[in-house]
């Protein structure tokens, strides 16, 4: 679904166009800054960037990973209350979960430090992974995120925590990575498609973020977002930070 075809100018597209703002507007911010907002808008997509994508018309995630065919039924979470990742960890003998197909049912607090890699990772709606107590390191590389018919919570780093999200992929999320006072961020070459937010500080705890790493970043909006959306909402932004400082090393 195309929300609107026009492009900058030069010829150079809406995608290519994202994907240089951002690169420029953290380049030159060295010292702290206090905001910014790098829109999504409508972009179309690229078989050679979004693997998966039909240049007819985006397919999502969950419809391209449709079998059910999970590694893990992760069901310790409810409504009510989380589970913490060390339940997940028994269940695969180890802190690293390498090409492995995650169905996460419930919230799940990352209590330890956990890496993913090469990993498929159903949330359901409404869920959220959360770091929970200080000094926690999640690592998620290679790795797919999304929701089926309707948007998961997302990532939520809380303070004193770091996240390393690299060569991955997360999908219709509603804070895709949310980033509290006092975290530390390592983020590259990744895409986010049809989420609310991309990167951002409205959860929680707003005060300064240290990114190590911020580029190579693909924002795109190629279809309305999954309920309790209208049916005609779009992105709103692919990064939306406000209120306090941001640093970039």
């Amino acid at each position: 679904m195309k929300k609107n075809s026009q492009k900058p100018k030069n010829g150079v597209s809406k995608f290519l166009y994202l994907h240089l703002l951002a690169l420029l507007i953290f380049s030159s911010f060295n010292k702290n800054f206090s905001q910014t907002l790098i829109p999504c808008g409508s972009l179309e997509p690229d078989r050679d960037v979004f693997e998966g994508y039909d240049p007819d018309g985006a397919t999502r995630l969950c419809q391209i990973f449709s079998d059910n065919s999970y590694t893990f039924n992760f069901t310790g979470g409810n409504s009510s209350h989380a589970v913490t990742i060390q339940d997940l960890v028994d269940l695969n003998g180890s802190t690293i979960f390498f090409n492995k197909k995650i169905h996460i049912i419930g919230d799940i607090e990352i209590n330890q430090n956990i890496t993913f890699v090469n990993c498929w990772i159903k949330v359901d709606a409404g869920k959220e992974i959360k770091t929970t107590g200080t000094g926690r390191f999640l690592r998620i590389l290679r790795t797919k995120l999304f929701g089926c018919d309707y948007m998961w919570e997302g990532i939520n780093i809380t303070g004193f925590n770091k996240i390393e999200f690299s060569l991955s992929q997360i999908e219709d999320a509603e804070f895709a990575i949310n980033l509290q006072a006092n975290t530390i961020a390592n983020i590259n070459e990744s895409k986010f498609i049809n989420d609310n937010l991309g990167i951002t500080n409205e959860k929680g705890t707003k005060g300064i973020i240290k990114f190590m790493n911020l580029f190579g970043l693909n924002f795109a909006c190629t279809s309305p977002l999954l309920s309790p959306h209208s049916g005609s909402d779009f992105t709103n932004a692919g990064i939306f930070l406000t209120a306090d400082p941001v640093t970039v090393d």
